[in-house]
């Protein structure tokens, strides 16, 4: 099977459209990934390579709760906790606003998460 050419064959760069492809699953199989592991502990210390540290404790009904040793470290915990709760939200707004909802979810799905009355 021969591929086929696209415009000149020394350009061999990759175009937006594959760029864009790519991001859109690339994010589609973290969102798969981190919705298929087990729920969290109810405290979680998560410390990054570039020193970032946050401990996450949850309460009984799920609200996070974020001790950092400074502020950049609290926006740190901030966004691992949300991540952690909205990694599908996050995922499906993702490919709303890159215009790419239809191609992964189909034409017949609306745009809001909540069901729309026929009238």
């Amino acid at each position: 099977m021969e591929p086929v050419p696209r415009g000149d064959k020394s350009d061999t760069r990759p175009t937006s459209e594959d760029i864009v492809r790519r991001n859109t699953l690339l994010a589609l199989a973290v969102a798969v990934v981190l919705g298929s592991l087990p729920a969290a502990p109810v405290a979680a210390s998560s410390r990054t390579s570039t020193g970032l540290w946050a401990e996450i404790r949850r309460t009984e009904y799920g609200i996070p709760h974020i001790l950092a040793h400074n502020w950049t470290g609290l926006g740190f915990g901030t966004g691992y906790a949300f991540a952690q709760d909205n990694i599908c939200t996050i995922a499906r707004d993702y490919v709303t606003v890159d215009a790419q909802r239809s191609r992964f979810f189909g034409p017949d799905k609306s745009t809001s998460s909540r069901p729309t009355a026929s009238v």
